[in-house]
This record gives structure tokens, sequence and C-alpha cells, in this order.
């Protein structure tokens, strides 16, 4: 009988649920940011440091007020040491998510709790000042803060070479100075590019940027898009202008609008084929295609007027006997530098040959 109550017992423990080595609440946070994603969120992240024991351990932290549901949480090791298990919101305590972690050893861990700061928004705007040796690039980051948390001396990340510090009440619309870059070289020009711009010539300021560049140079950033401020030292009145997203080293253009004293015609002069390949039974297999092009660019302008022209190519080939200089972009377009007399026309020419086409 004792033997059947002692196995009974056992069976019992057996079939009870598995409990962590013991249960923990949120250390105090050593350290909160903010970081910039892309399309204008914000998340949050939060060191924190817990004792752990060795195996399993259950972990709870507090949500902020309003603050996202617990399938948006993340929370890792940055030891890589421990193994973050599952997550869950106990119904027993709203605003609350817990955690099942599983340590190789006891002590102390440290992890990050990441999640999206709730309503938190960013937008970058930015100005350039054209004055010569002077010129700067100048970055401001605009927060909406729609929601009931303040957030009182955090650094926010991902904007610029060092972190944003930042105080932001709730409710507030705030704009924040990033950073100012004296410039080096800024170029006006006017570009005709039908893929990028569009069927008519535009005026573009581009500030090139190249390799290599050291950490924090201006060169070396990402500029989200945004809106840009262009002033110029005649105190002429300021341009507005759109900035897309450009990827850290790419060059920066601003289109200014179209050059409406310029127009563009394109025409194909003559085509042909060439070098035909049969086979044994007289049929065309093979050939090469030479055409030939023009290209009319007018200025209706007093003064005149340097145009830098990318012209799409039919298709993949050889240009030949251009009548300007010639700069292969890729393999489906080229470039001229075109220079226009004051209300005159210049006539730009080149050969295409394209070869082994099949009928």
């Amino acid at each position: 009988m004792l033997y059947r109550l002692a196995l009974a017992a056992l069976c019992l423990v057996g079939c009870l649920p598995l409990r962590a080595a013991y249960l923990t609440q949120l250390a105090p946070v050593t350290s909160t940011s903010l970081l910039a994603l892309p399309g204008g969120r914000v998340q949050v992240r939060q060191k924190v440091t817990v004792h752990l024991a060795a195996g399993a351990n259950e972990v709870v932290f507090p949500l902020p007020t309003g603050g996202p549901p617990p399938d948006e949480v993340r929370l890792r090791s940055l030891s890589g040491h421990v193994e973050v298990r599952a997550a869950e919101r106990p119904a027993a305590t709203p605003g609350w998510v817990r955690w099942e972690l599983e340590a190789e050893a006891e002590g102390t861990e440290s992890l990050l709790l990441t999640f999206p700061a709730p309503g938190l928004q960013w937008t970058m705007s930015y100005a350039l000042r054209l004055a010569g040796a002077d010129t700067e690039w100048q970055s401001w980051v605009r927060l909406v803060n729609p929601g009931a948390q303040d957030w009182t001396n955090v650094g926010l990340y991902g904007l610029g070479p060092a972190p944003l510090p930042l105080t932001l009440a709730a409710g507030a619309d705030s704009r924040f100075p990033l950073a100012t870059y004296p410039l080096r070289t800024c170029q006006v020009l006017t570009v005709y590019d039908q893929d990028r711009y569009g069927a008519a010539p535009v005026s573009l300021v581009r500030v090139p940027r190249g390799f290599p560049a050291e950490a924090g140079d201006f060169r070396a950033l990402v500029l989200p898009p945004g809106k840009v401020e262009i002033t110029r030292a005649d105190a002429a009145p300021p341009l507005l202008a759109d900035l897309p997203y450009t990827p850290r080293h790419a060059p920066v253009e601003l289109s200014l609008g179209p050059a409406p004293e310029l127009t563009v015609q394109r025409r194909l002069i003559s085509s042909r084929q060439v070098n035909q390949r049969v086979d044994l039974g007289g049929r065309l297999v093979m050939y090469d295609l030479e055409e030939n092009y023009e290209i009319i660019v007018a200025n209706r302008g007093v003064q005149t007027a340097s145009l830098i022209l990318t012209d799409k190519l039919a298709g993949p080939g050889e240009v030949r006997d251009p009548s300007a200089a010639a700069t292969p972009v890729d393999a489906a377009h080229v470039s001229f530098l075109v220079d226009v007399p004051a209300q005159g026309e210049t006539h730009l020419t080149y050969q295409l040959l394209r070869t082994n086409l099949e009928p």
C-alpha cells in the first residue's frame, strides 16, 4: 500500500507543470534610448540588468502607459548566453509582459528590450546655404509626440554620426538641430535625363560626396528624405526642393524644377542591318544593327547654357562617332556635355552598333 501511494505521488509530481527557477521583477533600467527607423517610426531601446539562476527563469517587464501590444515587444540577451523562450501578457497583470529565459549559468545578465515608441514620429528637414567658400549644409529633425509619455534626456540614434540629446514632453511638436557641415564643392547644373527627371531639362544643385570618408564626415551620412530650403548669397527668395533618400557617399541632388529656356528633341536618322549571317538554307539567323541618332538642343535664353545630357540607348551596344565627348553611365545610358549658344541650337549625333541580333 505504501509503495502504491509513493508511486502515485511520484506520478502526480511528474504531471505538474515545471516552474521557473524563480520569479524576478524588472531591475532598474540602466539606460533608455530611441532609434529612428525608416518611415518616420521610432523604437524604444532599454538596457536592463537582472540576476538569473541557471536553467529556466521567469522575468516580468512593465509596458509604458498606452504602450505597444506584447507581440511588438522584443527581448534579446546582449551576451548571447541566455535563450529567450517565450513571451506572453498575463491576463491578471495588464500592462506587463512576461518572458521565459533559459540561462547557461547563474549570474547577472544584461538584456535589451525594444518596442515601438507609442505615437512618436520623426521627419527630416534641411537647409543649403549657397555662399561661395562659406557654403554649408544644415539638418534638423522634427519630432511629434502625441502619446502620454514624456521623454527626458534620452539619446536619439540613427539620424547622424552622434546621438541627439532629446527632451520631449507629451503632446509636444518640436524641431531639433542635428548638425551643420561646411561644403567644399557645390555645383549648379542643368541636366536632361528622361528616365529620372522626365521629358524636360531640369536645374539641379549637386553636392558630390565621394570615397573615402572618415566617420562623422558629411560624405558618410545616410540622408533620409525631406524638404530642403536653398538660399543664396544674392538675397534672392529661398527655394524649396525635395531630397530623396540618399545613401552614404552618393551625391546629393536637388531638383530646382524645369529649365524652361531649353528643349530637347531626339530622332532616329537611319537604321540598317549589317554583318548578316545566314544558315545553310540561306535564311537570316543573326545580324548587327547600325543606327544613327540626332539630338537637337534649343536654347531660348539670353546666355549660353551647359547641359549634361543623358540619353537612353535603344539597346545594349557600342556608341560610335559621337559629335561630343561621350561618357558611359551604364549598359543602357550614355552621357554628353553639351554647350548651347544663346538663342541657338546644338546638334548632337552618334551611331549605335547593336550586335548579334536575331530576326
